[in-house]
Order: C-alpha cells, then structure tokens, then sequence
C-alpha cells in the first residue's frame, strides 16, 4: 500500500473513530419547538414569468410552489459535549442583551416527524474545526434512511476540489427533549467558512421552484423567462440587509441588478445559434460545471435531475460569481432525495435499482445545453476517469466507516418510509447504498465513456465580467451638511420639508450632556415624528439602540423601523469594523403613515465623546486585528500560519488530544511549525479569542 492510500485511510478512519457521537443540546423557554407557517396562495410572492401564487405571470410553465416563514425563537442554552478533541466543547447561555436562536429550515421537510433545523448565535463561534460563523444548519435527512447521501456529495465535492463545498458533522440533537441524528453543516451563505466571495464584485444565487414569502423577500427573486431556460431564480448574495436603502427607506433593489445581467449574458449566449464557439465559454467556468453536474447525476440527484423535466422544478440547485471571475456551479446541497430513496415517496422501494441505469444526463434545458458542449464532455470524462477511484473508494471504505460510526446511536431515529428504526435495520439500509453504489459505478462509467468531445486551452473571463459589480440606481445619500447644538436644550432638529425627510446625520459635540441627538420630520398637516434617546457612540461589539419614537402630540409612534430592520425596541448588536451607521426611521402617526426622519450618526469603534475634548467628529480608532484573520495551511510536513497578531498563543493537538506544540508568536506575524504525518488541531488564543482549524500533515 503506497503512502497516500495510508493517508487516505488515516484520514477516513480520523472522522469516524470516536466512541460515540457528539451531543448537541438546544433548550428553549417551557420546551418550545421552533414552527413554521405556510404562505398561502394569496400571499404568495412569485417572480413574473412563473405561474402561481398572486403574481400568476407570462403563464410560463415553471410553478411557483408555496414557502414557509420560519421564525426565530430563544435558545436559552447550547451546549455541544462529548467532542474529540475536547476542546471543541462549549456550553452557552442566553442572556437579556446577547441570546442564541434557532429556527426551522427547509420546505417539504417543514412538516415532516423529523425537522431540520438552523441555529443563529448571538457572535461567531466555531463548531468542531470550521471558522468561527454565526449560522450553522441541522439537517435531519428525514427523507434519506442511510442519513449519509448529503454528506457523502460534500465528500466528493471536496475531493475533486469543488469550492466552497460544505463540510459535515454528525451529531446526536436534543432540541426541546427531542433526540435524533443530524448532520451538523455550514450555512449557505457569503463567510469565511462558506462561499467566500467578495462583497461588492461577487454574487450568489440559488435556482429553485419556490416562491418569495414576503414582498420584501420577492426583490431577491427574478425569473429568466421562457426564452432564457425558464430559471426562478433567488439572489442569495448580496444579502438584502445589505443594500443602502432607497427614497423609500427600503433595500434599494436595484443594486441586484448586476446578478441577473450576468446571468443573462450567459443565458443569451447560450441560445445563440453559433453556440458554442460564439464566446458563451468566457462566462462560464466549465470544470466547476463538470464536477458539478457529476456529482448530480452520479448520485440521482432527484431535487436537481428527477423532477427537472419540461424545464421545470430545479430545487436547491445554486450558482456564484466572485469578482474578476468567470460564473461557476455550487454549492453542493440538499442530497436527501438521491441514490434511489426518492422512489419510496412514489411506490418504489429504498435504493431504487431501476435508477441504477436511467437518470446518466441532465434533464432540465440549462443543464442539457451544457452537456452537449464538446469541450465539456471532453473535460467531463477526464475528470471522471481521473476520479473514478475517489467514487469507488466511498463504496469500498467510506459508507462503512459511517455505518459504524453512527449506527449504535440511531435506534428510535425518524425516516420517510422506515418505521421503528433499530441499529440492524439501519445496517440494513447501508447495506443496501452500498450494493446501489457500485451497480452505480459501471452504469455511469459506461455512459461517461461513450462521450466524444476535443478540450481546449481555457478562455479567458469576459471583459464585462471582470467590470461587473453592484451598483444602486435608488439609493439616497444622507447629508451630513449640519451638526447638531449641544446648547439646544432638547438638541431637536425639524424641518417642514415636502418630502417628510430631515437632512441631518449629525454627531453631538462632546459636551452634549447625556449624549442624544434628535430630529423630527414635520408633513403638511403639521403632524410630526421625533426621534430621541440615540447613542451617538458605542465600541465595537457594543450595540445600537433604536431611538424612542413619538409623534408631535405626544403620542408613541405606530408600525415603526429603522432602516427597514425591525421594529422599535429592538436593539442592533455591532460585530463589524470601525464604520458609521446613519440611523434613519420610518413610522405612523395617527392617520399620517410613513413620516420619516433621521435622527443621527452612531460612529462604531470611536472613542466616547465623554472622553474627547475636541468639538469635531470623534477619530475612528484602528480596528485590531484578531485570531479569525490567522491564515493556516499544510505544506509537506510543514505547517504555515501567517498574518498573526501579536502574542498570539499557538498549540498543536493530535486527533487523540495530546497537545505536541505550543509558542507564543510574540511580534512574529509568520510561523512555521515541521510535523510529522498526522492530522492535527491547529488553537489560536488572544485574550477571549480563540480559532480552530483542521490541517493534514502529509
């Protein structure tokens, strides 16, 4: 056995060797379960050109499916234990200012006995070896009874080195007093850990038959239309919370529009008649697309392939864009209706064998047009041939090694179609995977093979790619002409201005008393909103807090947020660099609705204004750098950590806990440490900060 199946093995036997699986326990106020409600047909909101809900459109043929609005609720208390190594444990409670949360995911499985679920920290923290992040997702795999197809996708995405492929834990659940086996995963969104684009040159969107579930939510969505291969399609990234705000103190939907002009650039080229040779190969990245579509087909892929007839119903199917770069596929997600389980659902049988020979080329018209290209069928097949034993090995090693991690944990588990799960009939299903797995493997390779096809040198991006990035047509600039009195014994500015708006982002002087700034917004009927109680000032990871609103008569105000957020009451916690926050308000006095006002500036990261004896704007102090900016890697036996801050603490651990290494980096912003072969656990400690990451020494 040559050194790199050693490793192989080392590595496989690494994820799945500890005595039992790790519990996560979510408790919540009296045992509450996190609900979700279904949007129903008239409150449906889908993009023209597909047919359903209140927006019924071109009578295009995709349907528009009903959604569900999931909401938050308090996790009192999470807490992860019986982790190796150990450090990876933690228990958090919620507290008045700072709470966790969680909430339901997913659609169809909304409903099911067996939930997913996504939990939202107050802060960042990191789970097992990722990077710190704030939303981690619980897939339950209600519909797959082996609870490994997904995980098994983000294992040969990662090892045919498709980015930004998601990485996967098993964990025991408790939520509320209810147990079971979940698949602990990255959240689908723009991070470090997940799809680490850049913010304003990168986008994110997702291709899936459901609908917008709110009217705010329907600005993300768009669809491509009959003469663009039918794509209902959800802008993902930039997220809405995002966007600067337009006249009408809503996210400026415009700034979404360099997504769908990219996408369309793409799509028209790929109906062109001279197609392929006619440019379409500068806009899209064909090896992404290959390694994609892949991993689709090989795992029959029912939400991407088997419901995707007559250009319809492509589900959880996501592409992405980073700046100066071509349009690529991925994320890989949502795997729990693959490798035959989806016939239980329409009278077949787990593990499907009648799926073992069909399904071996996409369905749906976009990813059809595609597989046709001679070059990507050339560059199909090499990757397919070059990675053949990377299938082969899931197989042979890679779901029994799963099997045996999980299977004493799994009795009294919930699954579609299965009742009374026990450890043997789980064994059982597994059993079955594995035989379907290499049935899979002779069908597929033969299908592969037959393709003919010439690969070419890659092209380079197209000149309008590289130039796209967001750009907002609606969205207002705030002036900040004026600055407040502090001599003023309310400190109020009003304006009697037409358009109800007070141009006014002042910042109080230092000697403002308690540290307020005020305005108000008067209409012509002389009714008016004021703004007061706003901290002008708050170090970083403080919080906001939303001024108190009142109209001119005294009375509170009604249907109230700041800048489209939330409602009043609401505190913004601030986990950003140095940066200012003009607070803009929207409100309801009485029957005059929609009065707004500006009533301030909060500088984050500034000194106080106590503190300064300046009468000018506070100087914003220089953010510090942290643990999360550490970069680590892997080269040979040697492990390198760059950007480092200063007297960082840096520990080594073996998978078994033992700690091998230990520095301080002192003034040192670079370290090289020489290992021996082995997987270890890279700690970084700076005062309360701490960050883990998996490294493999080879």
């Amino acid at each position: 056995m040559n050194i790199k199946s050693v490793l192989v093995a080392i590595a496989c036997l690494s994820l799945f060797s500890f005595a039992q699986l790790p519990t996560l326990t979510v408790k919540t106020q009296n045992n509450q379960m996190p609900t979700a409600t279904q949007v129903q047909n008239g409150d449906q909101f889908c993009p023209a050109g597909t047919s359903g809900g209140n927006n019924p459109g071109n009578g295009a043929s995709t349907a528009g499916t009903m959604g569900y609005i999931e909401k938050y609720i308090v996790a009192t208390e999470i807490e992860l234990s019986g982790a190796t190594p150990s450090m990876y444990n933690f228990k958090r409670t919620s507290t008045a200012t700072q709470a966790d949360s969680i909430r339901l995911r997913g659609n169809s499985t909304a409903t099911v006995d067996k939930k997913s679920f996504r939990i939202k920290f107050d802060k960042k923290v990191p789970m097992f070896d990722r990077p710190a992040e704030k939303s981690w997702a619980l897939l339950a795999n209600f519909y797959d009874p082996s609870i490994m197809q997904s995980y098994l996708a983000f294992y040969l995405g990662r090892k045919l080195g498709l980015d930004f492929t998601p990485n996967g834990y098993y964990v025991k659940l408790n939520v509320a007093n209810k147990n079971g086996v979940y698949l602990l995963t990255d959240q689908i969104q723009r991070s470090e850990a997940s799809v680490n684009i850049d913010k304003e040159g990168g986008w994110l969107a997702e291709f899936d038959y459901h609908c917008a579930v709110s009217r705010e939510d329907q600005k993300r969505f768009y669809h491509t239309g009959s003469n663009r291969y039918n794509l209902n399609t959800k802008i993902r990234e930039p997220d809405l919370d995002d966007l600067p705000l337009n006249s009408s103190r809503q996210p400026d939907g415009t700034c979404l529009d360099f997504v769908k002009n990219d996408l369309n650039k793409l799509l028209d080229k790929m109906k062109e008649n001279n197609w392929p040779n006619n440019g379409y190969r500068d806009y899209i990245d064909l090896t992404s697309y290959a390694k994609y579509i892949m991993i689709q087909l090989f795992m029959d892929n029912q939400d991407w392939n088997g419901m995707a007839s007559n250009s319809t119903l492509l589900g959880s199917t996501y592409a992405y864009r980073n700046k100066g770069e071509k349009i690529k596929a991925g994320p890989l997600w949502d795997f729990d209706l693959a490798c035959g389980t989806a016939m239980s659902m329409w009278g077949g049988g787990q593990f499907f064998n009648k799926d073992i020979t069909e399904q071996l080329e996409p369905r749906h018209d976009f990813y059809k047009r595609i597989f046709d290209d001679p070059v990507f069928q050339a560059r199909y097949k090499k990757i397919w041939n070059d990675n053949k034993s990377v299938f082969e090995r899931v197989g042979t090693t890679v779901i029994d090694s799963i099997t045996n991690y999980v299977a004493s944990s799994m009795a009294g588990n919930v699954a579609s179609g299965v009742s009374g799960v026990t450890e043997q009939s789980y064994r059982q299903h597994t059993g079955n995977l594995k035989s379907w797995w290499a049935k899979r493997i002779t069908a597929f390779s033969n299908r592969v093979n037959q393709m003919n096809g010439t690969d070419v040198a890659e092209s380079a991006v197209a000149a309008d790619l590289i130039n796209s990035k967001m750009t907002c047509k609606e969205a207002v600039a705030v002036s900040s002409s004026s600055k407040a009195s502090s001599s003023s014994a309310n400190n109020v500015v009003s304006s009697s201005s037409a358009n109800n708006v007070v141009s006014s982002s002042s910042r109080p002087s230092s000697s403002s008393a308690n540290n307020v700034v005020s305005s108000s917004s008067v209409n012509n009927n002389g009714q008016a909103l004021t703004c007061s109680n706003l901290q002008s000032s708050v170090e970083k990871g403080g919080t906001i807090a939303v001024p108190t609103l009142t109209c001119g008569n005294g009375a509170a105000a009604t249907d109230t947020v700041w800048n489209g957020r939330g409602s009043t009451g609401w505190t913004v916690r601030i986990d950003t660099q140095t940066q200012s926050y003009n607070i803009s308000v929207t409100a309801t006095c009485g029957s005059q609705r929609n009065l707004q006002a500006q009533c301030g500036t909060v500088v984050v990261g500034a000194p106080s204004p106590e503190s300064s004896s300046s009468s000018e704007d506070p100087t914003p102090i220089v953010p510090k750098q942290t643990v999360l900016s550490i970069r680590a890697q892997a080269i040979g036996n040697t492990v390198v950590l760059e950007n480092l801050p200063s007297n960082t603490k840096i520990e080594m651990y073996s998978l078994q806990g033992k700690r091998v290494y230990s520095t301080n980096s002192g003034n040192s912003e670079t370290l090289r440490i020489q290992l021996q072969t082995g997987i270890y656990i890279m700690r970084a400690t700076l005062g309360s900060e701490k960050k883990m990451h998996r490294l493999v020494v080879k």
